[in-house]
């Protein structure tokens, strides 16, 4: 599967990125350089603009590049093509795919006698997109692609922040969830979620351990009898071994949950999610997966409480 080779990606370029985010503002992105769209008197000139853009772009301290023989897999693999031509809701899919924060695509088009090169990068966390553009000046592509290459490495940097938001840290999470339920009685909750990876059940669910640490941790008391509660949390997660490269193993995980409240029989709230992460473990990046999963259900879950 050509999916397969593109872990190692995913992982490297990542690995950088999360050591920034612990940083008041990030500063390092990792980048994919799509090959750029051509019109009928400019064919074979795209994938080589956007190559020269990709060369003058990773001369940048503030950019991890990810290897186009990954990029180029994946759009065939998702039958997006090779033109390089998505839209934000696009840039959003084939980022999570190839570990990207941003997308850059371009196109190459004359008018008149004059050739132009157009570009804009695509943030796959925010869907925003700064655009960049220059003539071309004869043959002069090199020449070109630096000014290319140098307006977009500013503007990214200009706007780190609407680019790839700050994440979250769990310290900071806690807080911002005591102050939802400042105040407020909250009932008491049984949590059930058993797990399994492939065919295995998983002790020690990491879903349901996640939702009731954050719960415990803002002042709410989980019960281990279900008759005792006045929230009731059930459903199910797996996890599955995804892709491998080497020492690096990826993992999905999915969970589905549903909560109701005695205090309104016969209603129900539901909620789903899917998850990935990367160890060399494969069941530490299970796990880790399925913590994702249970971090950002563990959300939902308090703001269904304060209702």
């Amino acid at each position: 599967m050509k999916t397969i080779r593109l872990l190692a990606t995913i992982a490297l370029s990542s690995l950088p990125i999360l050591a920034q985010e612990a940083a008041t503002k990030p500063t390092v992105f990792s980048v994919g350089v799509l090959p750029f769209a051509e019109t009928e008197d400019t064919k074979s000139l795209g994938s080589s603009a956007s190559e020269l853009v990709g060369v003058q772009l990773g001369k940048s301290g503030n950019l991890v590049l990810i290897e186009r023989s990954s990029l180029d897999a994946v759009l065939s693999e998702q039958g997006m093509g090779l033109t390089g031509a998505v839209d934000p809701q696009s840039a959003v899919k084939l980022g999570n795919l190839i570990g990207a924060q941003i997308l850059v695509t371009g196109r190459v088009f004359k008018a008149g006698k004059n050739t132009y090169c157009i570009a804009k990068a695509i943030s796959t966390a925010t869907g925003r997109s700064l655009p960049a553009q220059t003539q071309v000046n004869g043959d002069d592509w090199m020449g070109a692609a630096t000014k290319l290459a140098t307006e977009l490495d500013a503007s990214i940097a200009k706007n780190a922040a609407d680019m790839a938001p700050k994440s979250e840290t769990a310290e900071a999470r806690i807080e911002r969830l005591k102050k939802w339920v400042e105040g407020k009685t909250l009932p008491k909750v049984f949590i059930r979620i058993p797990e399994e990876h492939l065919s295995r059940i998983i002790p020690d669910p990491a879903v349901q351990t996640e939702i009731e640490f954050t719960l415990q941790k803002i002042g709410v008391t989980v019960v281990t009898n279900e008759n005792d509660a006045q929230v009731v949390v059930v459903g199910e997660a797996f996890s599955e071994r995804a892709i491998q490269l080497g020492t690096l193993v990826s993992c999905r995980a999915r969970c589905e949950l549903t909560l109701t409240k005695k205090s309104a029989p016969g209603t129900k709230q539901v909620n789903r999610i899917t998850t990935g992460a990367v160890d060399i473990a494969e069941n530490t990046a299970a796990k880790q997966a399925l913590q994702n999963a249970g971090v950002k259900l563990a959300d939902w879950v308090v703001a269904e409480l304060v209702k």
